[in-house]
């Protein structure tokens, strides 16, 4: 990958709606952060200007401007710090400089931000075997190729594929007319796919390419994990040559609950799936725990009856027994502050807790049946969120019997987001993890003959000299496409 540009003059900067051109000096990138440094050796009259960019109301606004190169850059608000060096080579200057940072950030030629974008991807994704034939031509005569790439279709087209021969691995988008990818669409997106694909990914600095594949425009932001995983943990079955690639349309349809179903909160169960992928089998079946719980409270949220928590005959007679009582009850504390815990318990205790009752009831609502192993996770749900351990203090733990539990809550996870996704696709089972159809998943789970039609598309990449879009006859039973 051609390196970032070095520092940059700027001849134009917009925070918000108002101009700082004028003190703005130089642009620099390291990562994820853009720093325009604006200020230097200035009169006292400037530094006042400096001093006003410390106005709170510019604080969450966008930054946007100009280089002397022609490239135009934008990011999100990130920090401004300054800093004053003392006085300056003339008794009226002083040294005072801004640093004006931002995060999420794009830089494009001015005359538009090219359509295809690339980035190097860190991560296990050794075991990926997808819809996309990937053809490399290795002499004048000899092809080779294989069927490690991915073909997604999310908020934009990307393709997952390896570098020939090596094992660096590159995340091509198509962000069609959109230009510079957003980091409101692509972060979720991101999400997804490392959700789709069951592993944490490290996704570096974007290079954007013009038709004739240089290297034109650069972007940047926090939008895949800090670093990358080792562990896989698949939420749809693995693909070997004789299956279908349902990691596609799982994807597919997690993208666009990201994208479309905001009030369900589903990023948070996404992020929970993937914390939990860690050794410590405490954190890990704590993380899916609240992941799914975070998940079954927003999808009753506008669902749930408030009548259905109350378990006495007549809430209001047992709220004015609990008024009337008030002092006997405050009473029987041990000392003041407990008698007013004790008091709001009593006056509570007339509703069920709702924790208690939501997985069981988003399943209900979803349409998918709680089995006996299930309940049984829920069963160890709370001891576990409120000690921090799965097990009590008289218990030694079996890695083989905690792996197992562990397994059957990352199931119920991805069971509850892929059917409020839409997905009717297979997904992994806990007991026969490593096939396509788990005899376990059948009491619950349904598989849709659409699904599986959509899952055994297959796209080929050549650079021969085919007519581009033109059928490609298949030696299978998959539609092939170019």
């Amino acid at each position: 990958m051609p390196p970032l540009p070095a520092k940059s003059k700027v001849v134009e900067l917009v925070w918000g709606e108002r101009d700082f051109s004028r003190l703005a000096t130089d642009l620099t990138i390291d990562g994820h952060t853009l720093t325009v440094t604006c200020g230097g050796e200035v009169s006292r009259e400037v530094v006042r200007e400096l001093r006003s960019m410390e106005d709170s109301t510019l604080r969450g606004q966008r930054i946007d401007g100009q280089t002397e190169g022609g490239l135009v850059f934008g990011a999100r608000f990130g920090g401004l710090s300054g800093s004053t060096a003392g006085p300056g080579t003339t008794g009226t200057s002083v040294k005072f400089v801004q640093f004006l940072r931002g995060f999420s950030w794009h830089l494009v030629p001015d005359s538009g931000a090219p359509s295809l974008w690339l980035a190097q991807v860190t991560g296990p994704l050794e075991h990926i075997h997808g819809n996309l034939r990937v053809t490399f031509q290795r002499g004048s005569s000899s092809w080779s190729s294989n069927m490690s790439g991915l073909r997604l279709e999310g908020a934009y087209t990307y393709y997952l594929l390896n570098k020939f021969e090596t094992e660096d691995w590159f995340l091509v988008m198509d962000t069609g007319d959109s230009g510079a990818p957003s980091d409101h669409v692509l972060w979720p997106d991101l999400l997804a796919l490392q959700f789709s694909l069951g592993c944490q990914l490290h996704v570096g600095t974007l290079y954007g390419v013009d038709e004739s594949g240089e290297v034109v425009a650069w972007a940047g932001g926090a939008y895949g994990a800090d670093r990358a995983g080792s562990q896989v943990e698949r939420p749809v079955p693995p693909v070997v040559m004789t299956t279908s690639t349902c990691t596609v349309p799982f994807f597919r349809a997690v993208s666009d609950l990201m994208r479309n179903r905001q009030d369900l909160r589903p990023g948070v169960a996404l992020l929970a799936y993937l914390d939990a992928l860690t050794d410590n089998v405490d954190a890990a079946f704590i993380r899916l725990a609240i992941g799914l719980e975070s998940f079954a409270f927003w999808l009753l949220k506008d669902k749930r009856d408030d009548n259905d928590k109350i378990i006495v005959k007549d809430k209001a007679a047992w709220l004015a027994w609990a008024k009337e009582h008030r002092t006997e009850i405050r009473a029987m504390a041990k000392d003041e502050q407990q008698a007013d815990i004790l008091y709001n318990k009593i006056v509570n205790a007339c509703t069920t807790s709702a924790s208690g009752k939501v997985v069981p009831d988003a399943f209900a609502a979803s349409g998918l049946n709680l089995t006996k192993e299930m309940k049984e996770i829920l069963d160890l749900r709370n001891y576990a969120v409120h000690t921090g351990v799965m097990l009590k203090k008289d218990q030694t733990y079996r890695l083989d019997r905690e792996l197992a539990i562990i397994a059957k809550a990352r199931v119920m996870l991805v069971a509850l987001v892929a059917r409020a996704a839409g997905y009717r696709g297979a997904i992994r089972g806990w007991e026969s993890a490593d096939i396509e159809h788990d005899p376990i998943l059948d009491s619950f789970w349904d598989v849709s003959q659409e699904a599986q039609e959509a899952e055994r598309i297959v796209y080929v990449a050549s650079d021969s000299a085919e007519q581009p879009g033109s059928p490609v006859t298949s030696e299978s039973s998959s539609a092939t496409r170019t």
